[in-house]
């Protein structure tokens, strides 16, 4: 008895771990339908075994934003999802939609919605997310059905929902979702959401032939597409800005294309090598039809999952042409190129502070012109903090990026290229520092503190050249760490006041005149 209970249990483990592999390698796309830089999004698991929400960029140019259009099979990885997996995405312009199962809140059933929308860095070519570490909450679909769709169009998003012998239609309003009726003439048994342009498309798969149903939101009126397709279970249609996209498998390995609109059915392309479980996405403004798939090969009894192999295939629309097949190739904030000269540019800042630090200094004495005393440590650090306070917010105005984030360090941990602001803070600092003090002696937080910059010899006070400005500030805006010996040094002076001759200077106190006390 105990064995064959033990024999049940292994079969019912088997059989669940099968369910839990084919549920886990299913891959959920939906692509936005814009005229201009259309956009996909995906859900699969890479091979760490994560499951990963996926943001496939635009592969042309959008008027007035700044961006770099992606190269064919480029995606790029937005944040792990956890165990918790939605069961349905729609793409709505710069936004996802992620539905999920239903679960019950104060006695009503809810499929809870979310979404989380990316918009290109202004520093880099890698798009950001709205929200770092959280989606945004969208009203949730009440049903005590199950949801059969979500569908994004070029203006709304739209979920087809299946209630006992009831199927709804419904829009995602600011605060709620709105029915929208549907005419008897259209059999609800077997019904697919998908979209043309702004107008959703009620697919039915119930007859003899599949019949689409387009739906005008501005009129309220539904139509019928005058051609229809042959009954097949190997039939894939997804949305496009202009026309459905028809997928179906003539024979293994041999797939055709075929674009379905009102205006009729015209076929594409033919014998094309399309794995017959892909995701389908169109990025139609760049004429674009991608392919996620998920391959994973089982050798003959073995135990343990092995690892998925991931594959885009990239096609275009309006002929079929491959324009990429392979692993997907993944964005980061750094490429080779820019890591090998981060690292170059650090080696030598640090061969400067060793030689700096370490190199004896043979300079001759420094003399403090008349009527000024070295100025105190503490103005000092006051004039510097308000200098980068003033460069980072200019800075960062100019490229979108918090001044906050930037004098914080924390613009390092964005998943974007912002961390390259701080070459552009560095040398507008060094500019602005070199020209104020060279022309007035001062920059505008020094003479806030009342302190100012002279050359150290004796007689009256001169403000320093151009040249002996740009190696002073030189040093403080290369090499921090340096310049902040001055808070130390017993004079007040740091590495690039001695090589520049150069003294930060204020106003000597006026001394109480003798007659003064005596009189008193």
């Amino acid at each position: 008895m105990r064995l064959r209970q033990s024999i049940q249990f292994l079969c019912v483990l088997v059989l669940f771990a099968t369910c839990a592999v084919g549920a886990d390698d299913r891959v959920l796309m939906s692509a936005s339908l814009d005229a201009d830089a259309s956009r996909a999004w995906a859900i699969y698991r890479n091979t760490q075994q994560e499951h990963l929400l996926v943001f496939i960029p635009p592969r042309d140019e959008l008027p007035d934003i700044r961006y770099e259009p992606a190269q064919p099979g480029l995606v790029q990885a937005v944040r792990p999802l956890g165990r918790k997996l939605p069961v349905s995405i729609a793409a709505l312009n710069d936004r996802v939609y992620l539905a999920y199962p239903p679960v019950y809140a104060n006695e009503r059933r809810l499929m809870r919605v979310y979404s989380l929308s990316l918009t290109p860095s202004p520093v880099g070519g890698v798009w950001v997310a709205s929200s770092a570490d959280r989606f945004d909450t969208e009203p949730a679909i009440v049903t005590n059905g199950s949801l059969i769709g979500l569908q994004g169009t070029s203006s709304a998003v739209w979920a087809l929902i299946k209630d006992e012998n009831r199927v709804t239609l419904s829009v995602l309003d600011r605060l709620d979702w709105q029915s929208v009726d549907l005419p008897e003439s259209i059999n609800t048994t077997r019904l697919e959401l998908t979209a043309i342009g702004k107008h959703p498309v009620l697919i039915d798969r119930s007859g003899l032939r599949f019949v689409a149903h387009e739906f005008d939101p501005e009129t309220g009126a539904w139509s019928e597409f005058p051609e229809s397709i042959e009954l097949s279970d190997a039939i894939r249609i997804t949305a496009g800005t202009r026309a459905l996209s028809v997928l179906d498998e003539q024979e293994p390995g041999k797939t055709r294309l075929r674009s379905w609109s009102p205006t009729g059915l015209f076929e594409i392309a033919s014998g094309l090598d399309l794995p017959d479980s892909a995701s389908i996405g169109a990025l139609s403004s760049s004429g674009s039809l991608i392919a996620i798939s998920i391959d994973r090969e089982t050798a003959e009894g073995a135990l343990e999952q092995p690892p998925a192999s991931i594959e885009i295939l990239e096609l275009g629309l309006l002929d079929g042409a491959e324009r990429y097949r392979g692993a997907p190739i993944a964005t980061t904030p750094v490429s080779p190129e820019e890591f090998r000269f981060l690292v170059g540019m650090m080696m030598l800042i640090m061969m400067g502070v060793l030689i700096v630090v370490i190199m004896p200094d043979h300079s001759s004495a420094m003399h403090l012109p008349e009527g000024v005393v070295l100025a105190d440590p503490g103005r000092r650090l006051i004039a510097t903090m308000l200098d980068a306070v003033l460069v980072t917010a200019v800075v960062g105005r100019l490229v979108d990026v918090s001044a906050a984030d930037i004098l914080t360090l924390t613009v390092i941990m964005r998943p974007d290229n912002a961390w390259s602001v701080f070459p552009l803070v560095i040398i507008t600092g060094l500019m602005y520092s070199t020209l104020t003090e060279a022309l007035f002696g001062a920059t505008p937080a020094k003479m806030l503190v009342g302190i100012r910059v002279v050359r150290a010899r004796p007689g009256a006070p001169v403000r320093p050249s151009l040249w002996s400005s740009l190696v002073r500030n030189g040093i403080k805006w290369l090499l921090p760490p340096v310049a902040a010996l001055a808070l130390i040094d017993p004079e007040t002076l740091h590495r690039g006041d001695r090589a520049a001759r150069t003294l930060v200077v204020m106003p000597r106190p006026a001394q109480p005149d003798p007659r003064d006390s005596d009189e008193g």
